[in-house]
């Protein structure tokens, strides 16, 4: 493997591990190189994605104390939709369970990853709250993908299956 193609494929892994906030051991990995387009997906379950909505939920306060105050579980709904069963901290006091959806899609060569549904007492898709959810997981993501980037493409696809969160990252290999 020459020079430029180990960097690209170094900073390619990278790329999508951190992304993703991950280890290898908690998550599948498959890397494809063809027609000088080299393609990694990484396959995240259920435990890696509980800690990286946990990070962003951590970052959105309620009077000081983080927003997601429990993550109950989280279901995979194909093709697009994160579902989160958690409790979640109100905006005028107390706490609320219920679902939030988290809508996923590759643009621009990163992962938008934004609130799509709310099924909670107390919380709406105009609560300011989520709204703050929205723009931190957007700032997050995007400062993720602008430090890390290097020599990839970026992430060319991302695909909810019924087990897991598919991301694709690519990145053109060439002398």
């Amino acid at each position: 493997m020459n020079s430029h193609l180990r960097t690209s494929f170094i900073g390619l892994l990278l790329t999508a591990l951190l992304l993703t906030g991950c280890t290898v051991g908690n998550t599948g990995l498959n890397v494809n190189i063809s027609d000088g387009q080299l393609t990694a997906t990484v396959s995240i379950g259920q435990d890696a994605l509980n800690r990286l909505i946990d990070r962003a939920g951590e970052t959105v306060k309620v009077e000081g104390d983080d927003f997601v105050e429990e993550i109950r579980g989280v279901d995979f709904v194909e093709p697009d939709t994160i579902r989160v069963d958690g409790v979640y901290r109100l905006p005028q006091g107390g706490t609320t369970a219920g679902m939030i959806d988290f809508g996923v899609e590759a643009a621009q060569g990163a992962i938008r990853l934004s609130v799509t549904d709310v099924d909670a007492d107390g919380l709406s898709l105009d609560t300011p709250i989520i709204r703050e959810l929205n723009d931190e997981l957007a700032a997050e993501f995007a400062q993720e993908v602008r430090s890390q980037q290097g020599d990839g493409d970026g992430v060319s696809d991302v695909t909810v299956t019924n087990s897991a969160l598919m991301i694709t990252v690519s990145a053109s290999i060439g002398e």
